[in-house]
């Protein structure tokens, strides 16, 4: 029994430690920038797909559906980039609104935020009446 109790110990030290070194490298800014690299690839198919649509449509919805795929390839790096820095959020959300939204409407969006994550995405500096009790323009 004692053996037993010993080898699990051994064991759940082991896997304790791989956690730890799985983790090094890795954080918001890396899994946002794996994001970004499949929305990349996936706006040049979508790039590819609106060259041919006139004149291949076959080949233009083949393109299409491969651009919509490696945009959702992108939705798991950046929801875990999200969960870690909520500056990453805005990345995530758009990602997966291409389950709901054709994609071309999300183009600007989408390379707007990957611009922001490769810049190491500082978050917005907050305005000068923060805390004073000021309402944002438009409030009544």
């Amino acid at each position: 029994m004692a053996r037993q109790l010993k080898a699990a110990l051994v064991l759940l030290g082991l896997g304790v430690a791989g956690l730890g070194l799985a983790g090094c490298g890795s954080g918001a800014q890396a899994q946002a920038e794996q994001a970004c690299s499949y929305v990349q690839k996936s706006l040049e198919l979508l790039a590819k797909a609106e060259s041919l649509q006139g004149r291949d449509p076959k080949a233009s919805a083949d393109y299409y559906a491969r651009a919509t795929a490696e945009l959702g390839k992108g939705l798991q790096p950046a929801t875990l980039a999200a969960a870690s820095e909520g500056n990453f959020a805005p990345l995530a959300t758009t990602i997966s609104e291409g389950s709901r939204v054709p994609e071309f409407r999300l183009v600007k969006a989408l390379e707007a935020e990957c611009a922001a994550v490769g810049r190491g995405y500082l978050p917005p500096a907050p305005s000068r009446a923060a805390g004073r009790g000021v309402p944002p323009p438009g409030a009544p």
